[in-house]
């Protein structure tokens, strides 16, 4: 749970620096900055699983980490790269009114 804590944090900082500040809020900009968010977040998740992992005396191969931080989340990238640009035109038309 702590690798995944790790990783939703990373998630949060990363889109915000990048989609409000960086590419500055617009829309067809989001699909890069969810992409560069995933990656950077997969990355941490790695190294924090490495670490927590190597402390306990445990191995995470570099094979582990593409398996489980990529072929594995196959699902939930798609339904992210589906999910929240839709979630967020939504949430920009409700405060436009």
């Amino acid at each position: 749970a702590v690798w995944m804590a790790t990783e939703l944090a990373t998630y949060g900082l990363c889109i915000s620096v990048l989609f409000d500040k960086i590419f500055k809020r617009r829309f067809k900009l989001i699909f890069p900055a969810l992409i560069i968010t995933m990656l950077l977040g997969r990355i941490v998740w790695g190294i924090t699983k490495v670490t927590l992992l190597g402390l306990s005396g445990k191995s995470f191969t570099l094979a582990m980490f593409f398996v489980g931080g990529f072929a594995d989340a196959v699902p939930g990238i798609i339904l992210q790269m589906v999910l929240i640009p839709l979630i967020l035109k939504i949430a920009e038309k409700k405060v436009a009114r």
